[in-house]
C-alpha cells in the first residue's frame, strides 16, 4: 500500500495539490509531507503509519490539502494503493530524522511540474481514462499558465526599484 501510493504520488500531484498556493505548503517546513517518504509516527513523512497493534495499524496520506477535491485524492490514492499491492512495490527505507536536509524527491515542486508528471506517466492515464486525465491537464495548465501571466504585488515591491 506505502509503496504503491509512494510510486505514484508524483504523478497524481496535479491533484493532491491542485493550486498554485498548494505548494507553498508542499515545498514549506510545515509538516506537511515531505518528498516520496513514509515512516511509523513521523509528522513529516508523506505517508504516516499510526497504531501499534496489527488491527489498528492504520496509514495517514499527508501530500493532499484542503484545496484537493477528496473524490480524486480518494481514486488516486485507492488506484495507486492497489497497484501496489498487485506489483507488491517496495516503499524503500523508512524516514529517519529531518527530512527536510534533503531535497524532497519524488514529486513536482509546482503545479507546471505536476501537469508536466501527470502527462508525462501512463499509470494515471490507466487509472482513470485518457479523457479524465486530459480535462484536468487542461485545468491545471491553464491554472499554471494564469499564474506566470500574473503580476504579483511581492514582483512589484521586488523589482520595481531594482529594475
Amino acid at each position: 500500500a506505502i509503496g504503491g501510493a509512494l510510486a505514484h504520488a508524483g504523478e497524481f500531484m496535479a491533484w493532491y495539490a491542485p493550486t498554485v498556493n498548494s505548494y507553498r505548503r508542499i515545498r514549506g517546513v510545515d509538516a506537511a509531507g515531505w518528498g516520496t517518504t513514509w515512516a511509523y509516527e513521523h509528522r513529516f513523512a508523506s505517508v504516516r503509519i499510526l497504531g501499534t497493534e496489527p488491527d489498528d495499524l492504520r496509514l495517514e496520506f499527508r501530500l493532499p490539502g484542503a484545496d484537493a477535491n477528496p473524490y480524486l485524492v480518494l481514486t488516486a490514492l485507492l488506484a495507486s494503493v492497489r497497484d501496489g499491492f498487485a506489483h507488491q512495490t517496495d516503499p524503500g527505507p523508512e524516514l529517519v530524522g529531518n527530512p527536510y536536509e534533503k531535497p524532497a524527491t519524488g514529486i513536482p515542486q509546482d503545479l507546471g511540474e505536476a501537469a508536466t508528471a501527470m502527462d508525462a506517466g501512463g499509470f494515471a492515464r490507466g487509472a482513470v481514462g485518457d479523457s479524465t486525465v486530459d480535462h484536468y491537464l487542461t485545468l491545471t495548465r491553464w491554472e499554471w499558465s494564469q499564474f506566470l501571466d500574473s503580476v504579483s504585488e511581492w514582483d512589484r515591491l521586488r523589482y520595481f526599484d531594482l529594475i
